[in-house]
This record gives structure tokens, sequence and C-alpha cells, in this order.
């Protein structure tokens, strides 16, 4: 697994992301057939779902996990989609592998990835990506709160300072490996 290797500069990025939001941030990268947190910095509120760095959720089911496989190639998102199966976490959550594209496809085509409900009951989130130097997608970096908090449109409402974050987190990462 990659580490971040400018982790304080990062940490400070997210930490304004934090402040801008009043929510988690997290960042994540698919390994296998997970999501794996990197990075993260808790909101302040009590309330939130605590997942510590190297914890490993779902991809079907979660912002980043949807986000992240739905910019792979179809041959490895059907060979991570086929290799167990997918479990339904909640009411909401996509376990039909052509719905799951259909969706991937509004990722793809919207630059992020909405999350509502699909892992945990009461949970949202809201994705955008990480590219490096070149352009391509490495992780994920994602804003989630209770349902209560955050809705579609509260969480659509924070891709403009996101959009940067995961921008000012590339140049961090990279900078970091010159």
């Amino acid at each position: 697994l990659g580490t971040l290797n400018a982790a304080a500069p990062v940490r400070s990025v997210l930490e304004r992301l934090v402040g801008e939001t009043g929510e988690t941030c997290n960042v994540g990268i698919l390994h296998q057939d997970e999501i794996v947190y990197i990075e993260r910095m808790d909101g302040p509120s009590p309330l939130r779902l605590q997942l510590q760095i190297g914890s490993r959720v779902p991809v079907h089911c979660t912002a980043m996990g949807k986000l992240l496989l739905a910019n792979q190639h179809k041959n490895i998102r059907m060979r991570i989609l086929n290799a167990r199966p997918l479990r339904s976490f909640t009411k909401t959550t996509i376990t039909d592998a052509a719905e799951l594209e259909k969706e991937f496809a509004a990722i793809r085509s919207g630059g992020f990835s909405y999350n509502n409900q699909e892992y945990f009951e009461g949970l949202t989130a809201i994705a955008v990506a990480i590219r490096d130097a070149g352009g391509k997608i490495i992780a994920a970096l994602a804003v989630h709160a209770p349902s209560t908090r955050l809705d579609q449109e509260k969480a659509l409402s924070f891709l403009p300072g996101m959009t940067r974050t995961a921008g000012d987190i590339s140049s961090c990462w990279f900078l970091s490996q010159e």
C-alpha cells in the first residue's frame, strides 16, 4: 500500500477543508477489491463515523469506492465486482452490476460520486478524484457526515472546495517525491 509522503502538508490541507465543511474528510485508495483509508481528519461534531487510517471499506457502496471503481477499465471493474458477492448493507445499497455500471457512467460524467446511505444507514458522503502529475486518478477525497447534516444539495455545495483540496493534496504528494 502506498502512503502519503507529505503527511503533515496533506493534514493541513485536509484541516482547511474540515474547517470549510465542518465535516470529516478522508483520503482513500483502491487496494485489491476494497478502499483503504490512508489519511483522514475528523470534523468537530461528536456525532460521526469513526474509521481510522488503515480501515478498509467496500468499493460498491462507498463514495470513494464508487468513484475509484468508475474510473477503472471495465475489465478491472468487472473483476473487482465479481470477486465476491455484492453485499447489501442498507436498503439503498446497489448490488446489481448493471445498475452499478449506470451509476459509474454518471460518476465519470459528473466527476464526483455521492453515497446516499449505501454503506451505513444515516451516513452520506461525496467524493472527488485525486490525480497524479499525469492526470491519472490515484486516490479519492471524500467528505462524509450523518445524513441529517449532509443531504445531496449541501454535499454538492462542497464540490468546489473539494476539487481545490484534491489538487492541493496532489501537489503536496508529488512535491514530496521530487
